[in-house]
């Protein structure tokens, strides 16, 4: 079965998810160290718990250093003429209407305005780059990284 997923961006990129998720996988690796040098706990499922708990939160902070340094192009610039030279404003494919679809299920397929995504190509750089955000999440994801490679026995 083969899958595509499709990166998208949107203004809103906090880190708190990551944050959380990668401290619970260092909760973990602190635990499973602690149990293996006082209670001399010879498994290593809650070493293999906390790795996989990493990888999430490695893909969650991935995302997140991506929306550090990119984010989507503003609404209003992308409503105008000149962006449809790259025809980025057009669909890739119109939605799908059923015959004799209701308007309340029509409302479901429009995008709220409220929360966009946008896919890869209509995206810009940062004019300024969130490197506070960029090193911290980095930072977070390195320690973790290494607690998990320091402690592997």
């Amino acid at each position: 079965m083969v899958s595509t997923s499709r990166v998208t961006f949107s203004e809103a990129n906090s880190a708190a998810p990551t944050y959380f998720v990668t401290a619970f996988s260092v909760g973990l690796l602190v635990i499973d160290r602690a149990a293996h040098l006082l209670l001399h706990f010879q498994t290593r499922a809650i070493y293999i718990a906390a790795s996989w708990v990493l990888y999430l939160g490695a893909l969650l902070g991935i995302n997140v250093l991506a929306g550090c340094i990119w984010h989507p192009i503003p609404k209003e610039r992308r409503a105008v003429g000149g962006m449809s030279l790259l025809n980025l404003n057009s669909p890739t494919r119109p939605p799908y209407k059923a015959p004799g679809t209701s308007a309340i299920l029509q409302q479901l397929n429009e995008p709220t305005s409220d929360f966009e995504e946008v896919d890869a190509s209509q995206t810009e750089m940062r004019d300024a780059i969130e490197w506070r955000k960029l090193v911290v999440t980095s930072a977070t994801l390195a320690s973790a990284f290494f607690l998990l490679v320091h402690w592997a026995h």
